[in-house]
């Protein structure tokens, strides 16, 4: 089941994983659709909405679309297929409207080359990883497997960081040179911005206030939905270094592990203020 997290309590969750496993991804896939779908029904019912409401629902017009990324396609990269794929996951985030989803393929990702750069998720886009990238596959989600086919999402943005053969940094104590303050953010969404099989790792908080919060993932005012991931190797200089949230976050976690982050104050893995 999903576990969801108070939106405030004073409490430091210290390296501990939160790991109820779902059978399949797939069966999340559709709870996650039947989610969203309630929450049109539902704001259906709110006057002034209803118009709106039905006219996305049934529109022909609006249709959603998967983008699909692979760091090593070498084809059109314009995110068409896994042999057109993106190589930049930034690009396939920046052209995704809700209703649509981004397939990821192994590999490591970052966010850009500036500490302030990390990849924000965005309301109605559902982003997976743990493809194997192979062409002739597109559409099939059964082909994913995030434990076999690691995607990464790193803050390792000047390439120097001492990582295992999958790009992850296992001790915080091997990042170094520049990497980004947050390589996650969450920050004003809904359960409807989803991310699922990635492992999060080499973010490096260590800038002022908020920028010292959160290295794998920052959540200010915002309520994703999480699967499948692995947060790693990720250090805080103030609080929470694998994840920080604030502001009236509720996030939902499902089989999400914190394993090997740090933080200077408290919360090494996880930080809830």
């Amino acid at each position: 089941m999903l576990r969801q997290l108070p939106s405030r309590y004073n409490q430091v969750v210290e390296e501990s994983e939160i790991a109820t496993r779902w059978s399949s991804r797939s069966s999340h896939k559709l709870l996650s659709r039947m989610q969203f779908f309630l929450q049109f029904l539902v704001s259906a019912a709110v006057p002034g909405l209803m118009t709106a409401t039905f006219f996305c629902l049934l529109n022909p017009t609006v249709e959603a679309a998967t983008h699909y990324v692979d760091s090593s396609a070498s084809g059109s990269n314009n995110g068409s297929s896994w042999s057109d794929a993106y190589t930049d996951l930034q690009t396939a985030l920046g052209v995704s409207v809700s209703g649509d989803e981004v397939w990821v393929a192994q590999g490591v990702y970052i966010p850009g080359l500036s500490e302030s750069d990390t990849f924000q998720l965005k309301n109605g886009v559902e982003v997976y990883g743990g493809f194997e990238g192979v062409p002739g596959t597109e559409g099939n989600f059964g082909a994913s497997d995030f434990e076999s086919f690691v995607s990464v999402l790193s803050g390792d943005i000047a390439g120097d960081d001492t990582t295992n053969s999958d790009w992850v940094v296992t001790n915080t104590g091997n990042i170094s040179g520049s990497n980004t303050d947050h390589v996650v953010t969450g920050n004003g969404t809904n359960g409807t911005a989803i991310l699922d099989g990635f492992t999060v790792t080499a973010g490096h908080a260590n800038g002022g206030g908020l920028s010292s919060k959160g290295a794998g993932m920052t959540n200010i005012g915002g309520s994703p939905a999480l699967s499948n991931i692995n947060f790693t190797g990720n250090r805080a200089e103030d609080n929470g270094g694998g994840m920080h949230n604030e502001t009236g976050s509720s996030l939902s976690l499902t089989n999400v592990k914190f394993t090997n982050n740090s933080a200077g104050n408290f919360g090494g893995g996880m930080f809830n203020e």
